[in-house]
């Protein structure tokens, strides 16, 4: 009996370990998440897939996080790929949602990024809020001010219209007036 239970143990630790392994090393496409690596000058490389195809473009831009304690925002280069313009919105967005760096809050770390169309010098972001999203005032004030600076470092967008849900809302979390669209300053 002891041996018989000695076997089982063994057993299921093989298939474990086996189905480990194979979850590691199977890539998953359903939601791909950014990766960072970090370099001497402080700047990071972040893409939405391990690597470019012959279409996509890489490009560096600029990304903005709260510090460790949410005072202020801090400007982190990173690197997007993209093969339309859409994608480089989209993707420039979905690169303030996570982070690496500890001494960093990613302040967009709970919204999800539907949808970035820009036309005629506006830039439409379609959003939702998730629960765990909620910010407090000084919390929104820091996160639009992270989204404003991100998105108008393109030349080419002179506005920014938030949607959050399909739908034109006063406030992304009660705390400041959203104006529609917001203008570059």
């Amino acid at each position: 009996m002891r041996i018989r239970t000695i076997l089982t143990v063994i057993l299921l630790g093989s298939m474990l370990a086996a189905a480990g392994c194979s979850a590691k090393n199977t890539p998953s496409s359903a939601d791909p998440k950014p990766t960072e690596a970090a370099s001497p000058a402080a700047t990071s490389t972040i893409s939405e897939a391990p690597t470019a195809t012959p279409e996509q473009k890489t490009e560096t831009i600029k990304a903005y996080y709260a510090n460790a304690d949410g005072t202020e925002l801090v400007e982190k280069t990173v690197t997007i790929q993209a093969d339309k313009a859409d994608d480089k919105y989209l993707n420039t967005l979905k690169v303030l949602t996570s982070t690496d760096d500890s001494n960093l809050f990613p302040l967009a770390k709970g919204l999800q990024f539907k949808s970035a169309e820009l036309e005629d010098g506006t830039l439409t972001v379609d959003l939702s809020i998730l629960d765990e999203g909620r910010l407090g005032s000084g919390g929104e004030v820091l996160l639009m001010d992270a989204l404003q600076k991100t998105v108008f470092q393109f030349a080419e967008i002179n506005a920014l219209e938030i949607l959050v849900d399909g739908k034109q809302i006063e406030s992304l979390m009660g705390h400041v007036e959203l104006e529609h669209p917001i203008k570059r300053q």
